[in-house]
Formats: structure tokens, sequence, C-alpha cells
């Protein structure tokens, strides 16, 4: 992405292993919302407690929303600089 730092404002992130995080990604591109049993699945294998699987999901959801909005806004500007240039 184009910043990989953690966010200032929220120094309270939990830093995850990159097995796990790792895992969540790719479970996520798979599942974006996971049920209970999902969840706790999930979480066991990966060596993580039920919880930070549901707020990795929730936040990762957060920001594939905003990407998806950036994407979108950012792919309409394009098309109105090469609609001009005709």
């Amino acid at each position: 992405g184009k910043d990989d730092r953690a966010d200032p404002e929220d120094p309270g992130r939990e830093q995850y292993s990159l097995i796990a995080a790792k895992g969540l990604e790719k479970r996520f591109h798979v599942q974006k919302y996971l049920t209970k049993a999902d969840r706790h699945q999930l979480a066991a294998m990966l060596g993580l407690s039920d919880n930070q699987v549901k707020v990795w999901f929730q936040n990762r959801r957060m920001k594939w929303r905003q990407e998806a909005r950036e994407s979108v806004t950012s792919s309409n500007i394009e098309q109105d600089d090469a609609s001009e240039e005709s």
C-alpha cells in the first residue's frame, strides 16, 4: 500500500506475527465476513484469540471499503481527463 506504517493515531494496534497476518489476509480475500465458528477455527489455526481475529477483520473491512471508494474516485478522475483530450 501507499503507507505501510502503523497509524500514529492508533498506538493500541495489535502486532500480529507475519504468519498470522498472512493467514488473515489470505482468508480475507476468500471471505470478508466470518461466522463465529469460522472465526474460532481461524483464530485457533493462527494462534490468535477470537477477539483478535474479530478486530482484525473489522479493521480490514474498513480499510477495504475505503480503498474501494478511493479507487472508484481516482478512476472517475482518469475518465474525465481522457474525455477532455478528444
